[in-house]
């Protein structure tokens, strides 16, 4: 067989182009196809991330008064936490309770309301008009 330099130009010039087109070929399915793929990917994973940035934006101005809001709440929870004791003091306090209402003759007020039909106004968050007051909510007292 011959040596490269003892063939014509044309096969050299046909030989140097086959292998630069296996090298690039080479290149192409092993290197490049594999980034372009990566590239694709991380394309996409940036197109969702500005997606969200944007579907989140308008909070972004309300973020100081949903700050202010969760403090503010946070206070009123950690003020009910010293009202209202943990599960495990639960009975005790219920028992607190019906001890200090019947003290205070809620219980004879409530009976004697609910046969005069009267307006009242037992707590803050319950009244009723009219009618005797819910038994079961009278049994818990």
């Amino acid at each position: 067989m011959a040596s490269f330099k003892e063939l014509p130009a044309k096969a050299q010039m046909g030989i140097i182009v086959g292998v630069v087109v296996a090298l690039c070929a080479g290149f192409y399915f092993l290197v490049l196809k594999d980034q372009m793929a990566k590239n694709e990917k991380d394309l996409k994973a940036a197109k969702d991330m500005e997606a969200k940035v944007k579907e989140l934006e308008p909070y972004q101005s309300k973020l100081e008064d949903l700050k202010r809001q969760i403090a503010s709440l946070q206070l009123q929870l950690d003020i009910q936490k010293r009202i209202v004791p943990d599960e495990k003091e639960a009975d005790k306090f219920m028992k607190m309770m019906q001890d200090t209402a019947t003290a205070a003759g809620v219980d004879q007020a409530l009976e004697r309301i609910g046969r005069g039909r009267t307006v009242i106004a037992v707590s803050r968050t319950m009244s009723w008009v009219s009618g005797s007051p819910p038994r079961p909510w009278i049994s818990h007292l």
